[in-house]
Order: structure tokens, then sequence, then C-alpha cells
């Protein structure tokens, strides 16, 4: 006769073969079946399904918490990133630098500054970029966008780069690159007493090459 203790997992079975024969060609797939021999009784039947469900329990149990174990180490596998700490370190740190640098200033696209300067449509990209080639003024790269710097173009002079920072690019050459140069500008700097380079552009500009001018000697000798 059928016992059925967990309907939905185990089904013991204490009786004759004919009765354990019919009942198990009648389980549905996916169920597990425990036989109990005719020789005990329905005590030692009970407890003998007691005894084997608390083994499967366990078992069960062991088998879920190693299987979650081995799930969660896969999951902080993959969501750990495969650089070093310290290029980890160092990028974040670049990353608010950089997002300082863009909120320090306005930053211009080439078609802000056809519009300021009075560009024709043809000249609207050709003449930042020649101003680059020339060093008279630098850009950064941000979401795909050339972006230039508000401070270093003369609102009296047509939005024309100020004469004064072509001195200072040439100080800095190829060594600081342009988000270096950036967020030079947009720091203070103690040359400068605390002041930032960008705010001094055009009314002491004398006094911002000198502080380009120290910064390259210093890491010249650091």
């Amino acid at each position: 006769m059928p016992d059925d203790h967990t309907p939905h997992t185990v089904t013991a079975c204490y009786g004759e073969a004919a009765d354990i024969s019919h009942h198990v060609n009648s389980m549905p797939p996916g169920k597990a079946i425990l036989v109990i021999p005719p020789q005990g009784t329905p005590d030692a039947a009970a407890a003998a399904l007691q005894g084997f469900l608390q083994e499967t329990a366990q078992l069960f149990l062991r088998e879920s918490a190693e299987n979650m174990h081995k799930r969660r180490e896969m999951l902080i596998a993959a969501l750990m990133p495969s650089l070093p700490a310290g290029m980890l370190k160092q990028a974040g740190m670049e990353a608010r630098s950089r997002t300082a640098v863009l909120a320090a200033s306005e930053w211009l696209t080439t078609k802000d500054i056809a519009e300021r300067a009075g560009l024709s449509a043809a000249n609207a990209s050709s003449t930042p970029w020649k101003w680059r080639q020339d060093g008279r003024i630098f850009a950064i790269s941000a979401e795909g966008k050339d972006l230039y710097p508000g401070y270093s173009l003369d609102a009296e002079d047509g939005y024309r780069p100020l004469k004064a920072l072509k001195s200072i690019l040439d100080v800095f050459g190829e060594r600081k690159g342009t988000w270096g140069t950036a967020s030079w500008f947009a720091s203070a700097n103690s040359f400068l007493g605390g002041r930032r380079p960008m705010d001094l552009l055009k009314s002491e500009p004398g006094k911002v090459l000198a502080a380009a001018k120290d910064e390259i000697t210093g890491v010249a000798h650091g």
C-alpha cells in the first residue's frame, strides 16, 4: 500500500509485489520511490521512510549549499574587474580628475566656436582644427567630441585664441597631453598663489607662462 509522506518528491511503497508494481507503473515522471520490503511492519516502514527522508534532506541541503557557494564565487569572479588594483585606483583618480576638469570651465564644440566667431559654414570645423595644428589652442576628447576650453578664446578679438596661449602650449609640448594640460589650467597653482592658470590667462599671461615653465622644470627635476 502506498504511503505518500512527500507527495511531490518521494513516494514510499509497502506491500506485496503486485501492489507495488501497479503503483510504480502509475507514477508520474520525475517522482522518486522508496520500496519497503514486506518483511517489516508498518511501523518499521514508517521509521525507515523517516530515516530515508532525513538523509535525503541533509544531502539535498549539503548539495544546495555547495551549489550556492559555487554560484556565489562565480558571480563574484564575474563582477570583479580583471585589472590590477593599482591600475584601477589610477583609473578612478583619472576619472575624478576629468570630471573636475569638465566642471571647471565652459567647453565648446567646433559648432559653438563657429557660431561665436562668426565662421562660415565651410570653415566651421576646419578653422578650429587649423588653430590646433598651429599650436594656438588645444582640445580634449570627450564622448566622441572635440571640446575646446572657453577660457582659451578672446571674446574681444572675435573669439579667436588668446595670443598668450600658444607660448604656454609650446612650453608643454607633448609632455602633458591634452587632458593633463586641461587639468593644469583648471587646478590651483602654488606658483600663482593658489590661483588657477585659466583665471589669469588673459589678465596676467606672463605669470601663467612663468608657472608653466616652473611646472616643466619641476617635472624634469622630479
